[in-house]
């Protein structure tokens, strides 16, 4: 099974991080907007057991379930 973790950190100065990745031989790719539909039960059953369904679309479209361990 394919485990995940996702992080994410609260820059104060987000223009240091990108020099510091210039300088470590990053490249730039380009930003884009990421769409997150989640998708529950009408009971809201799936929230309610701690599992989350959502579609997440930019440059194509992946659908993800995430459930506590």
């Amino acid at each position: 099974m394919h485990l995940e973790k996702e992080i994410k950190f609260r820059l104060k100065d987000p223009e240091a991080v990108r020099r510091m990745l210039q300088g470590m031989g990053a490249d730039f790719q380009g930003g884009g907007f990421e769409e997150n539909l989640v998708f529950d039960t009408p009971d809201r059953s799936l929230f309610a057991s701690g599992t989350l369904l959502r579609l997440r679309r930019w440059h194509g479209a992946t659908l993800t379930l995430k459930k506590r361990p």
